[in-house]
């Protein structure tokens, strides 16, 4: 058991912590690599792009690391906003995401539904004589 996970952190926050340390010292955990995929999205109406990059995982001393995922947020005028994912939390993102678009097209669904009965209605209504 290492010296991080005698003191409470599990690995997955050691590497975090060791990624803030890179950054604090001016380094990018992904500096000097390029990224095996990377797919680039722009929301028209904001204006905003986003990255996402998949990076291959680190190997070392004959052990392969997991690859990552990083998704960087270029808002229209401002500095870009990277955010870095794991495997697990990038599960996590896609299964929020998912059930979030699902209960938004059952949402509007059912007040279009609503609407569209709505309309029938007065559309029905008998004209006085």
């Amino acid at each position: 058991m290492s010296e991080d996970e005698k003191g409470g952190l599990n690995r997955s926050e050691t590497k975090y912590v060791a990624e803030l340390k890179a950054i604090a010292d001016g380094q990018r955990p992904t500096e000097g690599k390029r990224p095996i995929k990377s797919y680039q999205f722009r929301f028209m109406p904001q204006n905003v792009k986003l990255d996402v990059s998949v990076w291959e995982g680190r190997e070392k001393d004959g052990k392969a690391f997991p690859s990552s995922l990083s998704m960087r947020v270029h808002p229209d005028g401002a500095d870009p906003v990277p955010v870095y994912l794991d495997m697990d939390d990038a599960f996590q993102l896609s299964a929020l995401l998912n059930r979030y678009a699902t209960d938004v097209m059952e949402f509007d669904a059912h007040r279009r539904l609503e609407a569209w009965k709505g309309r029938q209605q007065v559309q029905l209504k008998p004209v006085p004589a």
